[in-house]
């Protein structure tokens, strides 16, 4: 994604949130997110349709990654932990099935991006 050879994107439109903006509060979406600014609060993709998130420059992650995929260039930083979920919203960790994080609901983690 950061800096890969292929052109990645998804069906839809693209948002930018530039590098001199600040959201706070929640988003919610679907198609492409770039993120180049400071994003405070959750960034949750819609969960019937495709979406592609992309955390652009000194990316930078405090918070919690729910993902199907993910992909980071040399450099990106993730403070939190990274939950991989299968299409139908179950959770899994690296020891397995985590049945305490079914369901892909938001739980108040905040992912700050900038």
């Amino acid at each position: 994604m950061w800096g890969s050879k292929k052109n990645v994107a998804v069906a839809g439109a693209t948002t930018l949130i530039s590098s001199d903006t600040v959201v706070v509060g929640d988003l919610r979406f679907s198609g492409n997110l770039d993120v180049e600014g400071l994003v405070q609060g959750n960034i949750v993709a819609h969960p019937d349709k495709e979406a592609l998130l992309r955390i652009i420059g000194k990316g930078r992650v405090d918070g919690n990654v729910h993902y199907n995929l993910v992909e980071m260039a040399a450099g990106a930083e993730v403070n939190g932990s990274l939950m991989h979920m299968t299409d139908n919203g179950e959770h899994f960790n690296s020891s397995g099935y985590n049945p305490a994080q079914t369901g892909g609901k938001n739980d108040g983690d905040v992912a700050k991006v900038d």
